[in-house]
């Protein structure tokens, strides 16, 4: 919960906390290392295997918000964002 507040109250994943209690203390511990926490969230977001169920999707959203908060490295733009940028995509896909 303190990991929680310590966020704007935009990026809060409330949803995440009381869903997935374990899956917030994980992100809670690795937080001030940004390389970790990047990495952690990247296997949250991306589904490597295939068949897993997945998240809720206001959880999927909170682990995206909290991926393009969190850059791998301190003062870089993350380049999981970069799939996110709608300056890329054909009109028709926005």
């Amino acid at each position: 919960m303190t990991w929680r507040d310590s966020l704007q109250q935009q990026h809060r994943p409330t949803q995440l906390c009381a869903l997935f209690p374990r899956v917030a203390n994980r992100l809670a511990l690795c937080w001030n290392d940004a390389v970790l926490a990047s990495r952690v969230l990247d296997e949250l977001v991306v589904d490597k295997r295939r068949n897993r169920a997945g998240f809720p999707r206001e959880v999927s959203q909170e682990l995206i918000r909290l991926r393009l908060l969190r850059p791998s490295r301190p003062g870089s733009t993350s380049g999981f964002a970069s799939l996110w940028d709608s300056s890329g995509m054909a009109s028709c896909d926005r």
